[in-house]
């Protein structure tokens, strides 16, 4: 009983739906739910919905124009939406749309659903990185082009030396290069799907090279067996290999050019001759390394004998109140263009190595600085070529004593002292020569000039000036009536005396 009634309930509910359909003349418009990508490969499910369940049989029709694709099914009474299989392929990548139909029934309109895009996607195949230029300076610009092969909603992500970096664009622009920016980059492709997938590029190495700085040259003198050479190092402080110098030497008649590669550091040596005591010829250093070509300052190659006589000359170090607390003593030889020196106490040598408690000297020898004085000592330096130690020349001794140790003002202090005692004796000076011009009263004549010539001043001035030349008329006549005084005194106790 309960079986045939809902048998009747299903019947008379197919019955309205039919009737529903009839009276209306059409199903309503379907809706087509597919995912919007899938993998090559993999397989998905296109299904087609009708707004409502009806009862009878209705046909649906997947179709795609791009990819060339139709499909038909069909939806059995009651169910819900009919569906399809897809394979993943780059050939069914398009729009689709479904269309559905009652089934053998044309009286009913049939319509179809919006167009749908689905998307066929490649896994990510391949990650490589690119350069815009092999060789990078300071200062330069650097792209790096990240190209994935594959894959689908494509981010980057950047590593210099396996550390990420604070950019995600593609393609990587860095400005002015810096050796902050020298090391291995890669790129890694993340592909944001169903799941994150990432691949990470090939590595490639920037490297950034120095500017070189401008070259510097220095040389020393060498002797053979019956020659000289002058063996010069040219050098740059700052820079980066690879980089070629090149030694130009000169003179008025004629020129000549050498180039060394630099390395393993930045510098080359060149070997030249050059005779003792002429200075006319003259050496310049060239370097380049491919983006830039600097040059030195020209270096006169002037070999001169040491010779001449040789003195010693005494600096101080002060300490507190002006208390010699160490002495420095300099050899200096008049002729000579590379010499060095050698030191003697009390007529015995003074080793380099064997004096660091008492003595230091300069590298040369040139300078002897005393780090505990004993009294009385003396001291005598020779001079020689550093190309030929076979000949030199001597001071004489040169005495410490107790005089020499005794506080000592510095010159430099004299010398501010008597500059300002002499400043001060100008000034002093300066203002008794105007105190006494301006001291004396000016003569009456020239008053009385002054006040006439003076006719635009105030009325005030006026008057003042009138009364000072009234009071220095005063002045005058009283001083004369005192010496005719004192002339009278003298001429009476005069005139007593000889009576």
């Amino acid at each position: 009983m309960n079986q045939k009634f809902g048998r009747l309930v299903a019947m008379i509910v197919g019955l309205s739906s039919l009737h529903a359909v009839l009276c209306s003349g059409e199903l309503g418009k379907p809706s087509l739910i597919i995912p919007p990508f899938a993998l090559v490969g993999d397989y998905v499910y296109f299904r087609c919905r009708l707004p409502e369940r009806h009862g009878e049989v209705i046909d649906f029709t997947f179709y795609s124009e791009e990819a060339n694709i139709s499909v038909e099914a069909s939806l059995q009474r009651n169910e819900e939406n009919a569906s399809i299989t897809v394979s993943a392929v780059l050939r069914n990548q398009g729009h689709f749309m479904c269309k559905a139909e009652v089934h053998n029934n044309t009286k009913v309109t049939s319509l179809v659903s919006d167009r749908v895009y689905f998307k066929v996607v490649e896994p990510i195949q391949e990650v490589l990185l690119t350069l815009t230029l092999g060789e990078f300076f300071e200062g330069d610009d650097l792209t790096l082009h990240c190209k994935v092969h594959g894959g689908g909603g494509i981010s980057y992500m950047w590593l210099l030396d396996g550390v990420e970096l604070e950019v995600t664009s593609n393609p990587l622009h860095i400005r002015g290069l810096t050796q902050r920016d020298a090391g291995s980059y890669a790129c890694v492709a993340i592909s944001k799907m169903e799941q994150e997938v990432t691949k990470k590029s090939n590595n490639v190495t920037v490297t950034v090279r120095e500017m070189l700085s401008t070259p510097q040259i220095t040389f020393t003198v060498r002797k053979g067996e019956d020659q000289y050479f002058a063996d010069i190092t040219c050098s740059s402080d700052r820079g980066s290999l690879p980089a070629n110098f090149s030694l130009r030497t000169y003179n008025e008649t004629s020129e000549e050019v050498l180039t060394r590669s630099a390395g393993p550091f930045l510098d080359a040596s060149f070997s030249v001759l050059v005779s003792l005591g002429r200075s006319g010829e003259r050496a310049q250093c060239w370097v380049r390394d491919g983006r830039s070509t600097l040059k030195s300052n020209a270096l006169l190659l002037e070999v001169v004998p040491v010779g001449g006589a040789v003195h010693i000359n005494l600096e101080y170090d002060i300490g507190h109140n002006f208390e010699v607390v160490g002495v420095t003593l300099r050899c200096v030889v008049e002729h000579g263009t590379h010499p060095i020196y050698h030191w003697y106490l009390n007529d015995s040598s003074m080793p380099v190595e064997a004096g660091e408690e008492f003595y230091r000297l300069s590298d040369d020898g040139r300078f002897l600085t005393l780090l505990n004085v004993h009294t009385p000592t003396s001291y005598r330096c020779k001079a020689m070529d550093m190309f030929d130690t076979s000949s030199n020349v001597s001071s004489t001794q040169f005495l410490i004593d107790q005089d020499v140790l005794k506080n000592h003002i510095p010159t430099e202090v004299a010398a501010l002292v008597l500059g300002c005692s002499l400043l001060l004796v100008v000034l002093l000076t300066a203002c008794c020569i105007y105190g006494a011009k301006y001291s004396k009263r000016q003569p009456p004549e020239k008053i009385q000039l002054n006040w006439c010539d003076s006719e635009s001043d105030a009325g005030e001035n006026e008057e003042l000036a009138q009364d000072d030349y009234e009071e220095d008329l005063d002045l005058v006549r009283a001083a004369n009536m005192d010496e005719e005084e004192e002339a009278d005194v003298d001429s009476l106790e005069d005139w007593i005396g000889t009576e």
